[in-house]
C-alpha cells in the first residue's frame, strides 16, 4: 500500500475519526436523491435502530447481493414483515 502523501493525511485522519464515533462515510454516486444530496455528495451515515426509522426519513442500506448501497427516502413502512419501501426523491416511481 503506498504512503500517503501530505495532502493525504488530514483527510485520511479525518474518515477514521468519524468511524471511531460510529459513522461511515458514502459518496453519492447517482441523482436519484436530488436535490436533497446532490451527485458527489458526501454523507456520513449511522446505524439505526429500525424502530426509529420514520416515514420520510432518507436511509442507507444495501440493495442487492453484490453489496450495492443506496440512499432513498422511505415512502412506507411494513412493521409487521419488517420492510421499509423507498424511493429516491428524483425517481417518479419506488
Amino acid at each position: 500500500m503506498p504512503a500517503l502523501t501530505r495532502a493525504r493525511r488530514p483527510l485520511a485522519l479525518a474518515l477514521a475519526g468519524v468511524r471511531l464515533v460510529g459513522l461511515t462515510p458514502y459518496v453519492v454516486l447517482s441523482g436519484s436523491m436530488e436535490p436533497a444530496y446532490p451527485t458527489g455528495s458526501l454523507l456520513y451515515v449511522r446505524k439505526a435502530d429500525p424502530q426509529d426509522i420514520r416515514v420520510g426519513d432518507p436511509i442507507t442500506f444495501v440493495l442487492n447481493e453484490q453489496l450495492t448501497v443506496a440512499t432513498h427516502r422511505v415512502i412506507a413502512i411494513d412493521r409487521e414483515n419488517q420492510r421499509f419501501y423507498t424511493q429516491g426523491d428524483a425517481n417518479p416511481a419506488p
